[in-house]
């Protein structure tokens, strides 16, 4: 999976969570494949069932919608026993030239992605997000499922750590408490923390700031207590 972001992300949804310390810089090439999509194995729906009929014309229409709600959906397709819920959402710093391509091949290829499958939860390339299911799941956390994708740069100096560690935890929390009263469940923002750095002129080591940037958000279908509970959970 290509990797575009420069700072630390702690994103958080209904439908799973994905954290992502990444200090990756650069232009890749995206192509919107299920990183290691979520697939139930079991009551698998079969080949021209009314749950499959729905599931295509859920994903044929979710994408657009999507996308002119400012990134973010939920949805319903069908008749009970065999309705489809979906979700489908962009990261808040993906880009609309980036999101819609990821949106539309995300949703073209679910089929692919969990066959015969009656529920998917997956993130895209780091862009976007779909999750169906064939039960209702809106409004409500999932702190079950989390997609987690490590960068190996970390902090050099051992005494640091604490001070890096500590300020993370700071700036964490309150982009949480932040997000969850934000109209779009999203927050951003950064903090420093005291460094040792060698002195480029030899009079030893100097006392530096160096920030943490972070961002945090919940799918817009969560209340402020839901995206609590959720983020609360996951910083923990």
């Amino acid at each position: 999976m290509a990797l575009h972001r420069s700072f630390l992300i702690f994103t958080v949804m209904s439908s799973f969570a994905t954290l992502t310390a990444v200090v990756v810089c650069g232009q890749v090439q995206h192509y919107y494949t299920a990183y290691h999509p979520y697939c139930s194995t079991t009551g698998n729906y079969s080949t021209g069932s009314p749950y499959q009929v729905n599931l295509v014309k859920l994903m044929g229409e979710l994408p657009s919608i999507a996308l002119a709600n400012r990134g973010f959906q939920v949805d319903t397709a069908g008749e009970h026993p065999s309705t489809v819920f979906g979700l489908a959402m962009c990261y808040a710093d993906t880009s609309w030239t980036a999101c819609r391509p990821c949106l539309e091949a995300g949703a073209a290829g679910v089929q692919q992605a969990c066959p015969f499958g009656r529920e998917m939860k997956a993130l895209y390339d780091e862009v976007c997000l779909l999750r169906y299911s064939d039960q209702p799941f809106f409004s409500a956390a999932d702190v079950d499922v989390a997609f987690y994708v490590w960068q190996k740069d970390s902090v050099v100096a051992a005494a640091d750590v604490p001070a890096f560690n500590a300020t993370r935890w700071r700036l964490m929390a309150r982009l949480a408490a932040e997000a969850a009263v934000s109209s779009l469940r999203l927050a951003n923002g950064s903090e420093a923390y005291a460094a040792e750095a060698e002195d480029s002129r030899g009079a030893g080591a100097q006392q530096v700031a160096v920030p943490v940037h972070g961002l945090v958000q919940c799918t817009r279908d969560l209340n402020a207590s839901e995206c609590t509970r959720c983020l609360t959970s996951f910083l923990a």
